[in-house]
């Protein structure tokens, strides 16, 4: 009976061996397809360029969690069982999604850092930016700025450049071509390390302000332009000046530029005048192709007085501007009155003909003269004022 016992029991035990093992593995099996759907989610989904750091950390830790619920829900995993091959494949590819939200992390952390701790030498950057901005190209970026400011932004981009060294070492010594720009570490450090080179690019484009005089390449433009076709087109007083002779102009703006770059440690070349000699060429030739087309008409109106003494204002601006002739403009006064009727005033103009050494051609400019109401039907006199407005015309 003990034999049959033991043999029974031994039939048992073998008959009930494969039957274990198969629930065993269906276990796992199951344990697998619970964690698979989590791990689905994780695999099929895929971070944004634009995502910022703190989504990338929460983007992370959640991954992490997975894989770590995964792994303690189904250990087989990791033993190769092939009942969970699934979750086996599913939790690799969360390894490396895991390995790459980390790397994106850290660069988002060392990106945070690196604009945190230069975020003084932001204004400066943004500025040097523009220069790259195809609607900045041929703008005044220093827009006024005292020597000083401008000082300030290039030590600021040389501290910048020393720091770039240790605090982005990702730089490669280019510009990485990917908008915004500004949005990119390895770009600071580019313009940093081109300071010297970006401040003289800042300080040919600026325009620079003389005092008495207006600013040339902001005029010229238009004028090139209309002469062609509106020969009597006329320019400020200053600027006419120019066109005869710039020297007057030219040593105080050297003068204003010699300053102005003293204080930034840089010494003059020269070369910050030659867009304006190149553009007062162009203006030359343009007046030379026009003056001879405009012809000073006259009116036939006359006024003795009037006209003679504005050849003595003009003499008070010009010394050596020799009058050729004068008109008005109209026969006889007009008269400007108020709301009910009453003269406030009453003017006449009229046009005078001059010649400046050192040109061709001959000048002309609109004169005026005002008599202020005294009350009674009488006026004060007044004064014949010359405008600024000149062309350049025929001496015939």
């Amino acid at each position: 009976m003990r034999h049959l016992h033991l043999g029974v029991l031994l039939a048992i035990a073998t008959a009930s061996f494969p039957f274990t093992a198969s629930a065993i593995n269906r276990d796992a099996s199951n344990r697998c397809s619970r964690s698979a759907w989590d791990l689905r989610g994780i695999v099929s989904s895929r971070a944004s360029a634009e995502e910022d750091l703190k989504t990338t950390t929460n983007r992370l830790t959640r991954v992490n969690e997975v894989i770590a619920a995964t792994r303690k829900n189904v250990p087989e995993i990791d033993q190769n069982e092939p009942s969970v091959a699934e979750c086996t494949e599913l939790v690799a590819k969360a390894d490396k999604i895991a390995l790459y939200l980390k790397g994106r992390q850290e660069k988002l952390e060392r990106l945070r850092d690196f604009f945190e701790k230069h975020k003084d030498e932001e204004k400066t950057v943004n500025i040097i930016f523009n220069l790259f901005q195809k609607s900045q190209q041929d703008k005044d970026l220093i827009n006024g700025a005292a020597a000083s400011v401008v000082k300030g932004w290039r030590d600021s981009l040389s501290t910048l450049d020393a720091a770039c060294k240790t605090d982005w070492p990702d730089y490669e010594g280019k510009l990485v071509p990917v908008e915004p720009l500004h949005a990119n570490p390895s770009n600071w450090c580019y313009v940093a390390s081109g300071a010297e080179k970006l401040m003289n690019i800042l300080l040919k484009r600026k325009r620079w302000a003389v005092e008495g005089w207006g600013m040339p390449l902001m005029q010229i433009p238009e004028l090139l332009e209309r002469l062609p076709t509106k020969p009597e087109t006329g320019m400020d007083a200053w600027l006419a000046v120019m066109v005869i002779d710039d020297a007057e102009y030219k040593a105080a703006f050297d003068k204003v530029v010699d300053a102005y770059l003293d204080e930034l440690g840089y010494k003059s070349t020269g070369a910050f005048y030659e867009p304006i000699a190149e553009a007062l060429a162009k203006l030359r030739t343009a007046i030379d192709e026009a003056a001879p087309k405009n012809t000073f008409v006259d009116t036939g109106y006359h006024h003795p007085s009037l006209e003679a003494r504005a050849a003595t204002s003009l003499k008070k601006i010009f010394a050596n501007a020799t009058p050729v002739r004068s008109m008005m403009d109209a026969p006889g006064y007009t008269i400007e009155k108020n709301r009910i009727g009453i003269p406030l005033d009453r003017y006449r103009s009229g046009q005078i003909l001059f010649k400046m050494p050192k040109t061709p051609h001959c000048l002309a400019r609109t004169f005026n003269y005002v008599e202020d109401y005294a009350g009674g039907g009488t006026y004060a006199p007044g004064e014949v004022k010359i405008l600024g407005s000149t062309r350049f015309t025929s001496c015939k």
